[in-house]
């Protein structure tokens, strides 16, 4: 077991988080207060890297009482959905995640 307190050759570190990124993280990365136009019920995510494929997952968290879905993934982006019309001043936040 390997403790906290442990050095790790960095070969064998670089490796761990390599993995860790390939398992957990995904290209396209995290996005905060992205502006959603006025009475929009979508919005069209552009990933600013590239995903390798489409299986990733997607939690979108807008700043106003709605539900939201995710449709059209690609390897670019995405769209996210609203149940309720966009107020002026909408943002989302978005993070993108990967499973085993």
């Amino acid at each position: 077991m390997i403790k906290a307190t442990d050095a790790l050759p960095d070969a064998r570190q670089d490796a761990i988080w390599l993995r860790i990124r390939r398992r957990f993280f995904t290209s396209a990365g995290n996005s905060v207060a992205v502006a959603v136009t006025a009475a929009a019920t979508t919005v069209a995510i552009t990933f600013p890297r590239t995903e390798v494929d489409t299986r990733y997952g997607v939690v979108a968290t807008p700043n106003w009482g709605t539900t939201v879905w995710v449709t059209n993934k690609t390897t670019t982006g995405c769209t996210v959905n609203f149940g309720t019309a966009a107020p002026a001043n909408a943002t989302v936040d978005l993070i993108t995640f990967r499973s085993e």
